[in-house]
């Protein structure tokens, strides 16, 4: 396997869903494997919605999503002008955030960095996301 795209389906509308994760193996990137999963994840549900960090936007808007609000440190993105109705299933990554390996990287992150830097560089994601929203929606 050299890529994938996780999407929720929501089931009211019945052409909408959440892209959870995309991923494309670092040897295989560049060659349009995730534009060519993301325009069928669009053919198949036109309402798309996704939340990403700044960083990743450009992407996502050059297959035509765009951006509509801020949710924490992440951009939130949609194929239509505003947030997808409707319930999505939530993908409960507690295992994962409270596994060994996380709980190890942490550990060394807060060892090296401190928590309190930790803490700070949390609150500047989150600035940074809301004032890229604000700046986009401003001029747009």
């Amino acid at each position: 396997m050299v890529g994938f795209l996780l999407h929720l389906p929501v089931p009211t509308p019945p052409d909408a869903c959440g892209i959870t994760y995309m991923a494309v193996k670092k040897s295989h990137r560049r060659r349009g494997l995730g534009s060519t999963m993301m325009r069928e994840a669009i053919a198949r549900y036109p309402n798309v919605e996704l939340i990403f960090p700044v960083k990743e936007v450009s992407f996502y808007q050059q297959m035509g999503v765009q951006v509509i609000d801020a949710e924490n440190t992440q951009v939130v993105m949609n194929t239509t002008s505003e947030n997808t109705p409707g319930l999505m299933g939530i993908v409960n990554a507690d295992q994962i955030l409270h596994s060994p390996q996380a709980k190890k990287i942490h550990a060394q992150l807060v060892g090296r960095l401190g928590i309190k830097m930790m803490a700070n560089a949390e609150k500047q994601l989150q600035r940074e996301a809301a004032s890229y929203v604000h700046t986009r929606l401003a001029t747009h």
